[in-house]
């Protein structure tokens, strides 16, 4: 028996951008060029970034221990 609600979830009532800067855990989205088109609230406090000055450059050019970690993980050293 297949029982269909028609009840939205309770998490449609938030924006997700609300959501995600609620948590404690810090969270960066990049685009193809690893620019950071999303970062939460944690992410920019863990970082000391501001987004909206870092939009247009890539994750290497602000930020030289995550510099360090894209240039781990890439040759996998």
């Amino acid at each position: 028996m297949v029982v269909e609600s028609n009840f939205p979830s309770a998490l449609s009532h938030f924006d997700p951008t609300d959501l995600l800067d609620a948590l404690s855990t810090g969270i960066v989205m990049l685009d193809a060029q690893l620019c950071a088109i999303y970062a939460n609230v944690a992410a920019q406090d863990l970082l000391a970034f501001s987004l909206s000055k870092v939009r247009e450059e890539t994750l290497r050019q602000f930020h030289e221990d995550v510099a360090a970690f894209i240039t781990e993980t890439q040759t996998g050293k």
